[in-house]
């Protein structure tokens, strides 16, 4: 699985991947980050990922 795509909001990183799931990332203190949520069901490669 490799990423494809990021973008982050405050302390929240989203990933696309090559597997068509996007990983929720929690940013925490000292660089940590760890995977909260996957979300699965997408049909294909994620292309792009936008948040507001």
């Amino acid at each position: 699985m490799a990423a494809l795509y990021l973008v982050a909001s405050k302390n929240l990183v989203f990933s696309g991947s090559t597997d068509n799931s996007v990983c929720v990332w929690r940013r925490e203190y000292g660089g940590i980050h760890s995977c909260v949520s996957i979300l699965t069901g997408h049909v294909g490669l994620i292309k792009c990922l936008a948040i507001e």
